[in-house]
């Protein structure tokens, strides 16, 4: 979700301790999305900070790109996106690398593998796991419920659960018309 994945999977993590974020609906005041157009979210990893930023309404953000992400380390930066990649030096201590692009649309070359373990029953060959796709729905949907809530919420991993009963409420939809999902 996002790229958000490209993170977990490059840090070596699931999900954050704690999460907050602060934005609103500045761009598109008046129209019927209920997610901010801008918005800063803040996961705090323990050992590393994630911070996702979004302004819909801009074409090129930081790095002159359209998306993706930022790894800011002591020697340089790693930046990367469904494109490619590229190092910017900090301060000569490494080399900087020019824009490396992908071979191939990555995106395509996901669903053409998620359709081949489908057709041949291979779920030990996906590229990423259902279990990745979880985490990653997740850490993403902590972001929206650290803004709905207003808070910086903490995450109990061993429970599934926030510390907090406003953040747990929006774990789950409500749904309208009396509709539930079936159980299994």
């Amino acid at each position: 979700v996002h790229l958000i994945d490209y993170i977990l999977y490059g840090m070596g993590k699931s999900v954050p301790e704690s999460v907050m974020a602060i934005g609103g609906k500045y761009a598109f005041p008046d129209d019927d999305m209920v997610t901010p157009d801008t918005m800063t979210a803040v996961y705090d990893f323990k050992n590393f900070t994630m911070i996702w930023e979004h302004t819909i309404g801009i074409g090129l953000g930081n790095w002159q790109r359209p998306h993706g992400m930022a790894y800011t380390g002591e020697n340089g930066t790693l930046v990367l996106d469904r494109n490619g990649w590229q190092v910017f030096p900090e301060k000569q201590k490494i080399e900087a690398v020019p824009i490396q692009r992908n071979k191939g649309v990555g995106l395509d070359l996901h669903v053409r593998n998620f359709l081949n373990c489908l057709k041949n029953n291979t779920p030990d060959r996906l590229n990423a796991d259902i279990k990745i796709g979880r985490n990653v729905a997740l850490v993403a949907q902590m972001g929206n419920i650290a803004y709905r809530t207003g808070e910086r919420v903490f995450w109990n991993n061993e429970k599934q659960r926030f510390t907090t009963e406003p953040a747990n409420k929006l774990l789950s939809p409500s749904y309208n018309n009396g509709f539930k999902l079936p159980k299994y």
